[in-house]
């Protein structure tokens, strides 16, 4: 199936990267989509406040998830997605990609 969506970045800002690890900042008001991307390296999301997100894969498949203040999640098994708060407060986490490849 052919992309029919650019790719951009993972995340709002870069807020540090080095050879291992690459963390990025998303901010995303009420009713706010990231961009399409797709993660090149495993990460983990930590979450600043509480929210709700939609995730929506290219294929148009959606699943919802309730980031917490403090929670974190592992994630591997990359495809190209978008994110979208759909709750009614700002959504804030950190995502920290691991550059390093697994042993």
């Amino acid at each position: 199936m052919g992309n029919k969506h650019e790719l951009g970045p993972v995340g709002t800002n870069v807020l540090f990267e080095n050879s291992k690890v690459k963390v990025w900042e998303l901010v995303l008001a009420p009713g706010e989509s990231s961009s399409w991307h797709h993660h090149t390296w495993d990460y983990i999301t930590v979450g600043l406040m509480d929210s709700v997100i939609d995730r929506e894969l290219i294929d148009g498949t959606k699943d919802r998830t309730t980031p917490a203040l403090g929670v974190f999640r592992y994630a591997d098994g990359h495809e190209p997605h978008r994110v979208t708060n759909v709750g009614d407060k700002p959504h804030r986490n950190l995502l920290i990609e691991i550059k390093e490849a697994p042993e």
